[in-house]
């Protein structure tokens, strides 16, 4: 339908309802208040003879936001509150509005920026967002804001060569901004969500009333205040004064907060429209106004930036994650630049962005991070995060399994401790990697992992059991099975750091002093074996393998047919191959080759162990050397952890006389 025919059935039902009379209100004698938006809105006056505004959607239905659905109970909540007009009437499901009139002036941005004004809305604002009362839709815009993080790199990289503002810098700011409003969570309360001047009514009297509630529901407050100083364009002097009215003394997290929603939220906007132009570019869509959008959005990110009250806000924040004291951040200095976070990937796309950022937001720029594209062929952007994250990015274009790249980025970090990690987790516990290099350093001659909880693919929590460590299947009727890790789902509570016979969950961490004395994954290529070969040589080296209770992370356990390496069956049995010369005896090595030839029909298998097969032999020569223990040794603590969870206990029992320490 046309405009002029959406009104004419607006009115037909508003008649219907008995709220307007067009014999004394006819359609062409409704005022039309010049609105910006979807919106069509009108003053009339009602077949009482009240005045009445009447808002109109411009389109069939109700809007297509979802907070639109409780438009009416929130605003209705709202003016029960006396922060806005009276709803007299609606009908969501055409998109029919009717309220009291409130007589006052509309403001604008000029006219909201002086003290009266910018006082009484912030009087107003601190009423609604202190309402007891909950809405009943829910907000969390910064998820959405970090998804568009990620199309906005995509979209960037199709205008590397445009001659419109570069703004990568402001991506950095922008993402640290929402680093810290994450990890500085505040109670969600009942928000306007679209505060713009126009959407502000100031009375006679001085009060501030809020119409259009549309995108109304529990959200961040200080959102709302960001989004009113952005869009009035307020001055440092501005957003000054209206904290002070909004908050009084003190309160200097939460004006810090709403301080960098004033710089997040046109860095969203940003984002959007380069969205906008990319999918209008190669269509017939004009896309000159984006572009003209994005321009002053990034105009307004630079205007913020340069406030000292926003860089002061930055450092507000850090400093209560930090600990809200000089103390505590000098301590935490001391773990910068210790930690080497090895991520290796092949086709992960955008969950490798969602990685680096988790670590960014619970441990800041503490962990450094490396990058192993190991011949990705998605044509997903991972230069984009390497350069939005300070990361460093190897690419290769023929692949190397994980296991070399690991093995390889570790000799190569200039950190002494080292974290191989998938590209699919996520982080719970902020500054975790300070608890992590306090526990190597208690005992740097073990190999950690943490606890691990199962996500499903979107990332959420799985209704599976957490693990806890593993222990290794010697002996499977399946062969392909045995030497394989078995989950231990069992918590462990009997220590801080309890031992386990093998590490699991791709979350392995060290002291580089102790993984090259073990000489580390040296031997192994392609894909999959890494926990039981490095859990093995750590206890036969004198070592251990420990749990870190006190971390717990996330990761999307894929499928076989889901996961970005599937090893080819030779060389998933040229590892068993490499695994008996170095670890087991002899006539083992020798009976598993056979067995592979000739029960197994893998000749092949055995060729490409004996190409690198002088290293192998040179490499068991030298692990003979550096192992105290034998396999038994290994064996009898791995049976004993099946059969008792505890080896602490076992290990101070008569029958080893072996010290727990």
């Amino acid at each position: 339908m046309s405009a002029d025919e959406i009104v004419k059935s607006a009115a037909a039902l508003l008649v219907r309802s008995g709220l307007i009379d067009l014999k004394t209100a006819p359609i062409e004698g409704w005022i039309s208040l010049v609105r910006k938006g979807d919106n069509q809105v009108f003053k009339t006056v009602s077949s009482s003879g009240d005045p009445i505004v009447i808002r109109v959607l411009n389109k069939d239905g109700a809007a297509e936001n979802g907070a639109s659905r409780f438009e009416a109970d929130h605003q209705t909540i709202a003016a029960a509150r006396g922060v806005a007009p009276k709803l007299l009437f609606s009908d969501v499901e055409n998109g029919i509005y009717v309220s009291e009139f409130v007589d006052g002036e509309t403001l604008e941005r000029k006219t909201l920026r002086n003290e009266p004004a910018i006082s009484a809305a912030m009087r107003t604002l601190r009423t609604l967002h202190h309402t007891e009362a909950s809405f009943s839709f829910n907000y969390n815009i910064l998820d959405g804001i970090r998804s568009r993080e990620d199309q906005h790199a995509t979209a960037l990289k199709a205008r590397e060569n445009s001659n419109l503002p570069k703004i990568a810098v402001y991506r950095k700011t922008a993402i640290r901004a929402r680093h810290l409003l994450e990890k500085t969570p505040i109670k969600m309360v009942p928000c306007h969500t679209d505060l713009v001047a126009h959407n502000l009514i100031r009375q006679p009297n001085g009060d501030v009333q809020i119409i259009d509630w549309e995108f109304a529901g529990m959200n961040d407050p200080h959102q709302d205040l960001g989004n009113l100083f952005w869009s009035a364009r307020f001055s440092e002097d501005h957003i000054k004064l209206a904290l002070d009215a909004y908050f009084g003394r003190g309160e200097e997290i939460a004006r810090a907060r709403a301080l960098l929603w004033t710089f997040l939220i046109p860095y969203d906007w940003l984002a959007r429209h380069e969205a906008k132009i990319a999918r209008a570019r190669g269509s017939d869509k004009p896309i000159d106004s984006f572009v003209d959008y994005q321009t002053w959005r990034y105009q307004e990110m630079a205007k913020i930036a340069s406030f000292d009250i926003f860089e002061a806000a930055m450092d507000t924040l850090d400093a209560a994650i930090l600990g809200h004291s000089a103390q505590t951040q000098d301590g935490l200095a001391a773990y910068e630049s210790q930690l080497t976070a090895v991520i290796t990937f092949k086709n992960e796309g955008s969950e490798v962005r969602t990685t680096v950022d988790e670590i960014h937001r619970t441990c800041g720029d503490a962990v450094h991070i490396h990058l192993i594209d190991d011949a990705s062929d998605d044509g997903y952007d991972y230069q984009a995060v390497s350069d939005d994250y300070g990361c460093r990015l190897d690419r290769f274009g023929v692949s190397r399994g994980p296991s070399m790249n690991r093995h390889l980025a570790a000799m190569e970090a200039t950190t002494r401790y080292v974290l191989f990690l998938d590209a699919h987790m996520r982080f719970y516990e902020n500054n975790w990697h300070k608890v992590m290099i306090d526990t190597i350093r208690k005992d740097p001659e073990s190999i950690y992992s943490t606890i691990s909880k199962p996500l499903d693919a979107e990332g959420r929590p799985k209704d599976t059991a957490q693990g806890y460590g593993a222990y290794v299947a010697f002996d499977h009727e399946e062969i392909s099975k045995s030497f394989r890790p078995i989950w231990n789902n069992k918590p462990l509570d009997h220590s801080e750091t309890p031992m386990i016979p093998c590490i699991l969950g791709a979350t392995y961490c060290f002291d580089m002093k102790f993984y090259k004395k073990i000489h580390g994954y040296y031997g192994l290529k392609h894909y999959g074996g890494e926990e039981p070969f490095i859990s093995i040589k750590a206890w036969r080296a004198g070592g251990r393998c420990r749990l870190i209770n006190a971390i717990t992370i996330g990761h999307i356990y894929r499928t076989a047919e889901e996961r970005p390496w599937s090893p080819e069956l030779n060389a998933f049995w040229r590892t068993r191959l490499v695994y008996h010369a170095l670890l087991f005896p002899l006539g083992d090595y020798h009976a598993w080759r056979k067995k592979i030839t000739e029960e197994l029909g893998y000749p092949k298998a055995p060729e490409m162990f004996d190409e690198d097969a002088d290293e192998i032999w040179e490499e068991r020569d030298a692990l003979a050397k550096i192992f105290p223990n034998n396999l038994a040794y290994y064996k009898a603590l791995n049976e004993a952890f099946q059969q008792g969870g505890n080896l602490e206990s076992w290990f101070e029992s008569e029958q080893t006389g072996v010290s727990a320490d």
